[in-house]
């Protein structure tokens, strides 16, 4: 893995500033805005040189999100294997491109365009993959295209995984029919009824939550409202094209909450019951997969920063 890069690309445009390392992952180390009352806010968690890769910033998930257990799936006669790079559950987990180095295609005051060109021997998948960021006056919208190259058809998924700040009053609200029970290993269980278990459709307090790790299906509409009430911000994730799931994570030990709009369930690959919520896309040579997300921030008034309705209506 490599270190973050000692020149990061800037982008600018209205309020917001983001940089990216495109050597590492194509992953955004930082993405700040400025309030119409001119402070300035971290909308990521920003990455910094001695900070622990990919647990700050956003970084991509290809050409499969989240986990696959024990690193291998059947897949049209053949089993196909992912590194196991998290050996403590046993798991293959966010995929391959986050590991590599990218290319920068192009790139404006306000927009780029970085490529991936992954030829992978170990596992077969040969692919390209795209990311196209651009910032407008009233947001930042992330595009991710990607393409097999492999003679053979194979199955692809794609994900985002932006780290937000979680502060103690940190309110998080968004719609969907499924979840689902997770096993010591972090793979989805048993699909059940949101509203049973983890139920985000009215606005949820983030700040003394315990440990969360969990998958949801049915996500309508595709928009999540993250309150930070002692910064006077909301900040609204959507997703568009193939990103139709939602991963949330939100650990114990650290102020931080991930909210990651994702094309399929964990282990979908080994879980066929499981593909109705949600499934990797086969592609032929040739054939592309294409998925959205948008972050747009805006400011709390007053009388949001004590109490919201559900943002969501």
């Amino acid at each position: 893995m490599s270190s973050i890069g000692l020149d990061p690309v800037l982008l600018r445009h209205g309020n917001y500033t983001l940089a990216m390392d495109v050597t590492l992952g194509s992953s955004v180390l930082s993405l700040d805005w400025t309030a119409p009352d001119g402070r300035s806010h971290a909308l990521l968690v920003p990455s910094v040189a001695d900070s622990v890769p990919f647990k700050t910033g956003c970084f991509v998930m290809a050409p499969f999100a989240n986990r696959i257990a024990d690193g291998s799936f059947p897949f049209d006669g053949r089993t196909i294997h992912f590194p196991v790079n998290r050996p403590a559950e046993n798991n293959a987990i966010h995929g391959l491109s986050r590991n590599r180095k990218w290319v920068l295609a192009e790139s404006t005051a306000s927009c780029l365009s970085t490529r991936d060109e992954c030829r992978d021997a170990a596992s077969g998948y040969d692919y390209d993959l795209t990311q196209t960021i651009e910032i407008d006056a009233s947001g930042v919208n992330f595009s991710l295209t990607i393409t097999n190259r492999s003679a053979k058809k194979l199955p692809f998924g794609l994900g985002y995984h932006p780290w937000f700040t979680r502060t103690p009053k940190a309110r998080l609200s968004f719609r969907a029919d499924t979840s689902f029970t997770r096993s010591e290993r972090g793979l989805p269980e048993v699909a059940c009824d949101s509203a049973e278990i983890y139920d985000f459709s009215a606005p949820v307090a983030l700040g003394s939550m315990r440990w969360l790790d969990a998958h949801f299906a049915n996500w309508s509409p595709r928009a999540a409202v993250l309150d930070l009430p002692e910064m006077a911000v909301r900040i609204t994730l959507s997703a568009a094209g193939c990103l139709g799931n939602l991963q949330v994570f939100a650990p114990d030990d650290r102020a931080v909450v991930c909210i990651e709009p994702v094309s399929h369930v964990p282990n979908v690959c080994n879980r066929p019951a499981f593909a109705r919520f949600g499934d990797l896309t086969v592609l032929d040579l040739g054939e592309s997969l294409s998925g959205s997300m948008r972050i747009a921030a805006s400011q709390l008034e007053s009388s949001q920063t004590s109490s919201t309705g559900d943002p969501n209506a």
